[in-house]
């Protein structure tokens, strides 16, 4: 009988995840110190910068202006660090930067942000959400006294988010074009970059096969290159491999892009056809869809214009719409294990017809 040591387990994942974060970390450093040198060496040498990351989520801008604070941090100490999702009042905010008479409300924010002048940055990460929570009034504040003092602060921000189009694309939203912004993404020459760093060759087709699936999540693109073998003809295999491996990732995905049960489900019956219908690489028309899942046309239409922005969903030729090959791929390996499974009771019922049945749609 084997005894499974939860504790052994639990610590040997621990240090799994733990290496990964470090790998993803290493990764999109490296890329923006290749990219960015000239605002590193901005940040660090001048506290009067007004810089904002911004991109995708789990595209590492948290990692990266966490490394630019612990560079900062060198020459000027006291340096702050805020995580903006945890200030939900002005109080918090308050506390964060170091003040301390509450008493005095605004003037004590002032009177503390009056003490970074040419001593130290701030840096805010999830700057939008702090923005929102905290209400227009207070932004409106708090832009006009870094304005007024001329501090250094730099801040992360999420593209396409609700935050980040209430606070800071809108044109009447009192940070309106005021930081100089940086825009964290992975193009083809960035995957080159890391696919050589790790002793590896791959095609420019199966480059852009990268940057499409990752939606530039670092995570996903750390995934697909450590499971990529140089014998592989193209990315599938590492995305079948990375799958197998960590197939949390794709639901995770899937939740990073905040899909709703429906969106979901349009997403699993898309794969489904193009899976089980054997439409290949043409992709799956709107009425197809709506026919599978009995939904209203147009509701599915839009949808999938949603999923569109979200790199989920893309559009080929013909009106047509194909999966992400990352989401596509797990729908397969999940159809499998179940035909598999259905093969196997009916395998122990002697029912072998039915069984066989099922086994061969398992390896289809």
């Amino acid at each position: 009988m084997l005894v499974l040591d939860l504790k052994e387990f639990s610590s040997s994942m621990q240090q799994e995840q733990l290496s990964q974060r470090k790998s993803q970390s290493k990764s999109c450093l490296l890329i923006f110190e290749k990219k960015h040198k000239s605002a590193i060496d901005d940040t660090t040498k001048n506290l009067n910068v007004l810089y904002l990351l911004h991109g995708s989520s789990h595209c590492g801008k948290t990692t990266i202006l966490r490394d630019l604070f612990e560079k900062v941090k060198v020459d000027h100490l006291e340096s702050v660090f805020l995580n903006g999702n945890r200030i939900s009042t002005p109080k918090i905010f308050l506390d964060g930067i170091g003040g301390r008479n509450k008493e005095k409300g605004r003037d004590e924010i002032e009177r503390t942000l009056r003490g970074f002048k040419d001593r130290k940055l701030l840096f805010i990460d999830d700057f939008d959400k702090m923005l929102d929570i905290l209400g227009e009034d207070f932004t409106a504040f708090l832009r006009a006294t870094i304005q007024k003092i001329r501090i250094g602060v730099v801040v992360t921000v999420t593209t396409q988010s609700d935050e980040f189009k209430k606070t800071i694309i809108n044109y009447k939203a009192p940070f309106y074009r005021f930081f100089m912004p940086i825009k964290i993404e992975y193009g083809l020459e960035d995957i080159k970059f890391l696919m050589e760093k790790s002793g590896k060759n791959l095609t420019e087709k199966d480059r852009e096969k990268i940057v499409d699936l990752s939606g530039d999540n670092i995570e996903i693109i750390e995934m697909l290159i450590k499971n990529y073998e140089n014998l592989d003809k193209d990315i599938s295999r590492s995305i079948n491999r990375a799958i197998e491996k960590q197939p949390s990732v794709v639901e995770m995905f899937m939740l990073i892009n905040n899909l709703t049960k429906q969106q979901k489900g349009i997403v699993e019956t898309l794969c489904k056809i193009i899976i089980e219908k054997e439409y290949n690489k043409e992709g799956a028309s709107i009425k197809d869809i709506a026919k599978e899942t009995l939904l209203d046309p147009q509701v599915v239409r839009t949808q999938v214009n949603r999923l569109k922005e979200k790199n989920i969903i893309e559009k080929k030729e013909n009106r047509l719409f194909f999966p992400n090959l990352l989401i596509l791929e797990n729908e397969r390996i999940k159809l499998k294990e179940e035909h598999t499974y259905r093969g196997s009771l009916l395998k122990n019922l002697k029912r072998y017809e039915e069984a066989e049945k099922e086994y061969r749609e398992a390896i289809k």
